[in-house]
């Protein structure tokens, strides 16, 4: 494993480079991986040939033989090397490591995606995978800067899950918005054209009697158009007090979505009183407390979104109800 580069004893515990790494660089590596990854998942076979490599050569390879191809100058044989550890010598300790220091020191980002695709795989799968992560953490120490052992094999592993999870966030966002839209489309009861082609009808529409077309109004008027502060007077008010809980979930995005990374302690107080109100329905309360994550501008890590996604938060188990009340002072 390299053990070359200075390390800082002075970063705190729980410094946000590494998250901040896979926003600025592990995404890019990742997507630039897929089609390989795809073909492999398909047939290892083909996707090893597709390199210029027969499977039967790497099935019979050493593990020595394989560390020296995963340093070979010749990037397909890089890439035909870590699927073939995959596929023939998954438990090997010198190949793991070998596969971490690709992640972060091969000049190719096909070399390094498909080698963090390659110990997502692992983490994932592998009954034991306490070599794989502790040479993961020594790796991230040195690459971040960060005091050694102040990263241990659950942040590692939960660091790998997280790469895997926000970098194909693009798209699952796109067919949430799909749905959103088509969702949308469905509660304005056929006049969400209108309302975002003319202002004054989508104001008009919250008095409709029914709360889908009042929710959708909400939706359109702060998100379609700059909100005034009438209506983000409307949306703090019916958040509160409107009696139909679609729309007050409307308000809270509304809310969200306008005063996001502001810190204002009015917004935070509001959303800190819905979620600590037991007799509010347990989906607004849900939304108003992930709200006050993108409120406080809380790193991403820390998103009960995300945390939940790769089974690290229940709610409402799982809230941290200090940082709630604390948003009540």
């Amino acid at each position: 494993m390299t053990t070359s580069g200075s390390r800082s004893t002075n970063a705190p515990l729980g410094s946000n480079r590494p998250f901040r790494y896979i926003q600025d660089k592990a995404r890019s590596d990742w997507l630039a991986s897929a089609d390989l990854w795809a073909e492999f998942e398909r047939s290892s076979e083909n996707a090893i040939r597709s390199l210029g490599s027969s499977d039967r050569r790497w099935n019979t390879s050493s593990a020595t033989d394989l560390k020296a191809s995963l340093f070979s100058s010749l990037e397909s044989v890089r890439l035909a090397a870590i699927l073939a550890t995959i596929e023939f010598s998954p438990n090997d300790p010198d190949l793991l490591c070998a596969i971490v220091d690709l992640i972060f020191d091969d000049t190719s980002a096909r070399v390094r995606g498909t080698a963090l695709r390659a110990a997502a795989t692992l983490e994932r799968t592998k009954k034991d995978a306490n070599v794989l992560l502790s040479s993961l953490a020594d790796k991230m120490s040195e690459q971040f800067q960060i005091e050694v052992g102040a990263i241990d094999t659950r942040l590692s592993g939960l660091w790998l899950r997280s790469v895997d999870l926000l970098t194909t966030a693009r798209d699952t966002l796109s067919a949430t918005k799909a749905m959103h839209e088509q969702l949308l489309e469905k509660n304005s009861r056929g006049l969400l054209t209108k309302m975002r082609a003319d202002r004054a009808f989508a104001k008009s529409q919250l008095d409709n009697s029914d709360p889908s077309v009042r929710a959708t109004a909400i939706g359109v008027l702060t998100s379609n158009y700059d909100p005034t502060p009438e209506i983000l007077a409307l949306c703090e008010q019916w958040s509160m007090n409107e009696h139909d809980v679609g729309v007050r979930i409307a308000c809270v995005g509304a809310l969200n979505r306008f005063f996001r990374k502001s810190s204002d302690p009015r917004i935070a107080r509001i959303f800190a009183q819905l979620v600590r109100d037991d007799s509010s329905h347990v989906n607004l309360r849900k939304a108003a407390y992930e709200a006050l994550f993108y409120l406080l501008n809380r790193p991403q890590e820390e998103w009960p979104m995300m945390r939940e996604a790769i089974g690290q938060f229940s709610y409402p188990d799982d809230i941290d109800w200090a940082f709630v009340d604390s948003c009540l002072v």
